[in-house]
């Protein structure tokens, strides 16, 4: 039990439905198609799966604002490539003290010129904006972004190679134009770097679809940055202005369910991979969800009903229905009730009456 405490509404919206774009920044060509493929496979399984209760995104459906909730309904509408060259001015330099990872990086961009860049792209290829679409931009391992502002722990800019692995975001948040987005870099994946954005507490990187092929310095690894943007996935439909659902120290619905741990510390717990549903940890191949045809490695989200982070929301009990009689003959009515208990409490009742009707309701009537 995270000591945090429960996620709580802070009068934000949640995104309602959700349609995915990635675009990888990505002058040079450095993506794989491994790399690509396995990305496109898992927004495209993530989509097809979309409204089942079996994954983890489906967890977010508890949380709502006051028009509705955040439905686990999801279009995942293309990928792309931004062949736009990285600006040559105004750009960071990738930190080099004790807590970063040295890289080496060819590039260094602040959060400021990833937005311009999205917008500019954006708008050039007349992609759609607003509370229903979601951007995941992609940037290859060579690679940092940064805040401009001093991390207080380090001393130094808060960046992709020594303080972060994902975050999301929003540009014009609250107007008809908003662009809300995720930065995912690659810069942490290498073989030295890469379980910290995977701390699952097994000493081997588990890519169960096998992106593994190439040096330190490659752009691999996309098990491990499917991890993060479920992370920055479900965080975006959830809390996508900042101002929506989080706890009273600030974490949103993935941070709370990060790493494995105790619980002790902010982001700890010890179901933030559990369950596995098969694979092997020695040989890097766990993974703990099936979307569609795809095996995934991702982590756990935080559940309000169950105080406790889940890899799928809590299943209903005690489901049971009855009719008003053992029989009944053509053209009688038949009246029947329903009832279940639901963790969440937002009961609802569909039938399918045998005959090719449906109905609705806990207590609906049919004749045959």
């Amino acid at each position: 039990y995270d000591t945090a405490g429960q996620l709580v509404s802070n009068g934000g919206p949640v995104m309602h439905g959700v349609t995915t774009h990635v675009i990888y920044w990505d002058p040079s060509s450095e993506f794989t198609a491994t790399t690509k493929g396995v990305v496109n496979k898992f927004f495209t399984d993530v989509a097809h799966d979309s409204g089942f209760p079996s994954n983890v995104f489906a967890v977010a459906g508890q949380y709502t604002d006051s028009t509705g909730n955040a439905a686990y309904s999801s279009t995942f509408a293309s990928e792309k490539v931004d062949k736009d060259p990285y600006p040559s001015t105004g750009s960071c330099t990738a930190p080099k003290g004790v807590s970063a990872d040295p890289g080496p990086y060819s590039k260094c961009l602040f959060d400021e010129q990833l937005q311009t860049e999205l917008a500019t792209y954006i708008e050039r290829e007349a992609l759609p904006k607003g509370p229903a679409q979601l951007y995941f931009l992609l940037l290859p391992h060579e690679v940092v972004s940064c805040f401009p502002e001093e991390d207080p722990e380090i001393h130094e800019e808060a960046c992709s190679n020594n303080v972060f692995c994902a975050y999301h975001s929003s540009i014009e948040g609250g107007t008809p134009q908003e662009i809300i987005y995720a930065n995912i870099p690659f810069s942490l994946l290498d073989s030295g770097d890469a379980k910290g954005c995977q701390s699952d507490g097994n000493a081997e990187i588990q890519h169960p679809n096998g992106d593994t092929t190439g040096t330190n310095e490659s752009t691999r690894y996309a098990d491990v940055a499917l991890k993060y943007t479920s992370h920055e996935y479900i965080e975006a439909a959830t809390d996508p202005l900042g101002n929506a659902w989080f706890d009273g120290t600030g974490q949103e619905i993935g941070d709370k369910c990060n790493f494995t741990g105790s619980g002790s510390e902010p982001g700890e717990d010890p179901n933030a991979f559990l369950p596995t549903l098969g694979g092997s940890a020695s040989s890097g191949t766990l993974f703990n969800q099936a979307i569609n045809t795809g095996s995934y490695y991702l982590q756990s989200e935080w559940d309000n009903a169950g105080k406790v982070c889940l890899m799928k929301p809590l299943a209903l009990s005690a489901a049971e229905f009855t009719p008003t009689s053992a029989t009944t003959t053509v053209g009688s009515a038949v009246n029947f009730k329903g009832s279940a208990t639901d963790p969440y409490g937002e009961l609802g009742f569909a039938w399918t009456f045998g005959d090719g009707g449906t109905g609705t309701g806990s207590s609906p009537s049919h004749t045959y």
